[in-house]
């Protein structure tokens, strides 16, 4: 260390790096951090004399040489920056014109700390080079705008003019720089609530990551000063009808978002479901479900009172489109979120379905059951009842439904000791053989149950026998 030169330009250099400091000039200074401090304001001090352009520009070349040596890394320089602009303002404004004027220059990526800095420092002139760096059509140059007065702010008060430069921000074309403006809706919402709401619904969201910001920004406390009662009906609509476009809605924030809102608004949430299923979008591109692969919050469906007319709205916008297999399939996947535990007040739903003489219903009664859990098949009353109704409508009827209720009987997990038989399969022998004895005979639930204890027998004797399962004896 000792070789190198002690320059002022060399020790800019070095607080441009991040350090190191000198061990033999601060060695009574344990702490790294502390030790960076005491650099940075040896280095401001030496630079005292010097005009602020010509900081702005030595910061430049410094930086210029550092990228063709180590390779770009603006976040060495940047708490440098930040504490010199801090200290001296004027430094900040010299950067900030030197990269309009070069935009293609290493002062251009730390537009956005200097404008930080000097938000909390000299408030009017950083508004006045956030108006004139994004007035001059640079993108980048933009960006470093809102990242200085978005995300990076680190203020919760809003400067003389600053409203008006965010609106502009969170409005802008570019993706990237409406994202960043977004990063003050935290910041400011606590004091300036009507603001806040009204740069996170300038623009609808469009990517993932936007959808996951709105989301996380209308969490409520302790996650964001935003709820979603803050937003006008109109807001909360559009906001629901992009998320009904959305790519994907697999993300914890939406997530998260999905299940808080079914708290107050469990239909719409079904609704938005629906609509996702429904959308062209998703149909014609092929892409992957418009539902979430899994959820990381169970939305609390089953804990309001009208939990049953939330399943019957499920069931009947399946059956009103009876020849769509799409609708169908993804549809037991909503019923089966909704339902949970298939208990009595689901099956109780489900049961309307087995009354009348529309084949369509008896169809989709045998769809939301074969998403039921594994219990569901010791009912006898209620399978009975699903099998007579299905039987009523033809051989097809009730093939459609015995599969429906067997695939119920393999839901779940099954674990056990290795060369040994399940015991959920040891379980089922035993009760669909004991259901079957106590069922009318040549009834169709005599059959099932026979077939399932069967079935189960089968598993059982691929595990115990010693013979091949195809029954060779050699």
């Amino acid at each position: 260390m000792s070789a190198i030169l002690t320059s002022p330009d060399n020790e800019l250099a070095r607080a441009l790096h991040g350090g190191p400091a000198d061990p033999a000039i601060y060695a009574d200074i344990s702490d790294w951090r502390a030790a960076q401090d005491s650099l940075f304001g040896d280095v401001m001090a030496a630079l005292a004399d010097w005009a602020d352009h010509t900081i702005a520009a030595r910061v430049d070349a410094l930086l210029s040489e550092n990228d063709r040596v180590f390779d770009t890394d603006i976040g060495r320089a940047r708490p440098f920056i930040l504490t010199l602009v801090t200290h001296r303002p004027p430094i900040g404004e010299a950067i900030c014109e030197q990269a309009m004027a070069a935009p293609e220059s290493s002062l251009t990526s730390l537009a956005s700390v200097a404008l930080a800095a000097m938000g909390h420092v000299a408030g009017d002139r950083a508004v006045h080079w956030g108006r004139t760096l994004m007035g001059s059509g640079n993108t980048e140059l933009t960006r470093e705008v809102a990242h200085a007065f978005g995300i990076q702010r680190g203020r919760g008060d809003l400067l003389d003019g600053e409203g008006d430069l965010l609106r502009k921000l969170a409005a802008h074309g570019d993706n990237v720089v409406r994202r960043a403006a977004l990063g003050a809706v935290h910041a400011i919402a606590a004091q300036h609530k009507d603001l806040a709401v009204e740069l996170l619904t300038a623009s609808l969201p469009v990517e993932r990551g936007d959808f996951d910001a709105f989301a996380l920004a209308v969490a409520g406390p302790p996650y964001s000063q935003l709820s979603w009662s803050d937003l006008s009906k109109d807001q909360q609509s559009a906001f629901l009808a992009a998320l009904a476009a959305a790519p994907s809605i697999d993300g914890y924030e939406i997530g998260q978002f999905l299940a808080k809102l079914a708290r107050t608004e469990p239909l719409a949430v079904i609704e938005l479901l629906e609509a996702r299923v429904e959308s062209p979008l998703h149909q014609v591109t092929g892409m992957h479900s418009p539902l979430p692969f899994r959820w990381h919050v169970t939305p609390p469906f089953r804990d309001h009172d009208d939990f049953p007319h939330l399943l019957r709205q499920i069931r009947d916008w399946i059956a009103a489109d009876p020849e769509s297999t799409r609708r169908r399939f993804l549809g037991v996947h909503i019923f089966e979120l909704v339902a949970g535990p298939y208990d009595s007040r689901v099956t109780d739903v489900i049961d309307e379905y087995l009354d009348g003489s529309d084949p369509v219903k008896i169809k989709v009664a045998a769809a939301m059951l074969s998403k039921a859990p594994r219990t569901i098949v010791w009912d006898v009353g209620f399978v009975r009842r699903c099998l007579r109704a299905a039987d009523r409508h033809g051989d097809a009827s009730l093939r459609r439904m015995r599969g429906a209720l067997y695939n119920a009987s393999n839901s779940g997990m099954r674990s056990g000791t290795p060369g040994q038989p399940y015991p959920e399969d040891v379980e089922e022998h035993a009760k669909a053989t004991e259901l079957a004895d106590g069922c009318a005979t040549g009834s169709v639930e005599e059959q099932f149950y026979r077939d399932l204890a069967a079935s189960a027998l089968d598993r059982i004797q691929d595990v115990t026998d010693e013979l091949p399962p195809d029954g060779r004896d050699w």
